[in-house]
């Protein structure tokens, strides 16, 4: 918020450019919850199967041994990877386009500032301070954006371990 001030108190038409994108990181932000989400939930899922497996495997190493159905297992295995990287790859490219849209807006918030720093006509010193702000404000956003999208993706997890307590043994 001090970043905020300081360069609308040196170029005051700055907020009538902060608002709009303020209300953008919003939307991206709760798209983007949602989307990462589900996105989590199915990634989640298609794991579950790997660990299961692998445990499986080597409580049972001797017994595949002897029946010599190693190949088998290994098979098996990799076909739950597949599957798990199917459901994994969406996340990483959401995640991506997260980053890319979150740096457009913050390009856009120092491209603001640089232009109305500009056209107002004030003294360096000041208008130096607003663009170096307006380009470190661009960091702290994508950083509160993503870290408050990181904790409501982990509650996945918590989602789970509440299914697992509820199954019957």
């Amino acid at each position: 918020m001090g970043v905020i001030i300081v360069i609308s108190i040196n170029t005051p038409t700055f907020l009538l450019v902060i608002i709009p994108i303020a209300f953008v990181y919003i939307a991206v932000q709760r798209f983007y919850a949602a989307t990462s989400r589900q996105l989590r939930r199915l990634e989640s899922v298609s794991r579950s199967p790997i660990f299961s497996h692998f445990s499986e495997t080597l409580a049972g190493v001797p017994t595949l041994r002897a029946f010599s159905v190693q190949d088998q297992f290994v098979e098996t295995l990799e076909k739950h990877l597949d599957k798990n990287h199917v459901a994994y790859f969406p996340c990483v490219c959401a995640n991506r386009w997260l980053s890319v849209l979150l740096e457009c807006l913050g390009n856009i918030v120092v491209i603001c500032a640089t232009v109305f720093a500009l056209t107002h006509h004030a003294d360096a010193g000041s208008m130096g301070l607003s663009i170096s702000y307006a380009l470190s404000i661009t960091i702290y956003l994508n950083y509160l954006v993503k870290q408050s999208l990181e904790v409501e993706t982990n509650m996945v997890s918590v989602e789970r371990i509440k299914e697992y307590t509820v199954i019957p043994q």
